[in-house]
Protein backbone atom coordinates (compact mmCIF):
# COMPACT_ATOMS: atom_id res chain seq x y z
CA UNK A 1 0.00 0.00 0.00
CA UNK A 2 1.41 3.52 -0.76
CA UNK A 3 -0.37 7.08 -0.22
CA UNK A 4 0.92 10.03 -1.69
CA UNK A 5 -0.20 13.02 0.46
CA UNK A 6 0.62 17.23 -0.34
CA UNK A 7 -0.49 20.30 -1.75
CA UNK A 8 -1.94 20.50 -5.08
CA UNK A 9 0.87 21.07 -7.47
CA UNK A 10 3.51 19.41 -5.28
CA UNK A 11 4.73 16.86 -7.90
CA UNK A 12 2.93 14.21 -5.93
CA UNK A 13 1.52 12.56 -9.37
CA UNK A 14 4.92 13.03 -11.18
CA UNK A 15 6.52 11.35 -8.13
CA UNK A 16 4.15 8.61 -8.59
CA UNK A 17 3.83 8.41 -12.60
CA UNK A 18 6.65 9.80 -13.46
CA UNK A 19 6.95 10.66 -17.55
CA UNK A 20 8.41 8.26 -20.34
CA UNK A 21 9.74 5.01 -19.93
CA UNK A 22 13.23 5.55 -18.97
CA UNK A 23 14.80 7.68 -15.47
CA UNK A 24 11.65 9.69 -15.32
CA UNK A 25 9.69 7.18 -14.61
CA UNK A 26 7.91 7.01 -11.34
CA UNK A 27 7.10 4.35 -8.30
CA UNK A 28 4.38 3.10 -9.83
CA UNK A 29 5.89 1.85 -12.96
CA UNK A 30 9.46 1.16 -11.38
CA UNK A 31 7.34 -0.83 -8.52
CA UNK A 32 5.42 -3.00 -11.01
CA UNK A 33 8.16 -3.79 -13.27
CA UNK A 34 10.29 -5.13 -9.94
CA UNK A 35 6.70 -7.27 -8.87
CA UNK A 36 6.39 -8.72 -12.79
CA UNK A 37 9.86 -9.38 -12.63
CA UNK A 38 9.75 -11.39 -9.85
CA UNK A 39 7.11 -12.93 -10.13
CA UNK A 40 8.35 -14.34 -13.99
CA UNK A 41 11.32 -15.30 -11.79
CA UNK A 42 9.15 -17.71 -8.96
CA UNK A 43 7.03 -18.89 -11.55
CA UNK A 44 10.40 -20.65 -13.32
CA UNK A 45 10.79 -21.96 -9.84
CA UNK A 46 6.95 -23.72 -9.90
CA UNK A 47 5.78 -21.02 -7.54
CA UNK A 48 1.80 -20.40 -8.05
CA UNK A 49 0.10 -17.61 -7.36
CA UNK A 50 -2.18 -14.69 -8.18
CA UNK A 51 -1.61 -11.23 -8.20
CA UNK A 52 -4.31 -8.16 -8.06
CA UNK A 53 -3.80 -4.47 -7.61
CA UNK A 54 -5.66 -1.39 -7.36
CA UNK A 55 -5.07 2.13 -8.20
CA UNK A 56 -7.47 4.62 -6.24
CA UNK A 57 -7.60 8.36 -5.75
CA UNK A 58 -9.53 10.05 -3.29
CA UNK A 59 -10.14 13.82 -4.26
CA UNK A 60 -12.44 16.27 -1.96
CA UNK A 61 -13.95 12.96 -0.30
CA UNK A 62 -14.55 10.90 -3.41
CA UNK A 63 -12.98 7.55 -3.96
CA UNK A 64 -12.04 7.08 -7.75
CA UNK A 65 -11.21 3.60 -9.15
CA UNK A 66 -8.89 4.50 -11.91
CA UNK A 67 -8.26 1.51 -13.48
CA UNK A 68 -12.48 1.66 -14.41
CA UNK A 69 -13.96 3.75 -16.85
CA UNK A 70 -13.71 7.28 -16.14
CA UNK A 71 -17.89 7.44 -16.78
CA UNK A 72 -17.98 5.24 -14.00
CA UNK A 73 -15.05 6.29 -11.56
CA UNK A 74 -16.97 7.80 -8.59
CA UNK A 75 -17.39 4.78 -6.11
CA UNK A 76 -18.38 6.25 -3.13
CA UNK A 77 -18.99 9.46 -1.40
CA UNK A 78 -18.66 10.66 2.38
CA UNK A 79 -21.51 11.16 3.84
Amino acid sequence: CLFSYGQTGSGKTHTMQGSGSSAMRGIIPRAVEQILSQAKKMQKQKWKFTMSASFLEIYNEELKDLLINMNEGVVSKSS
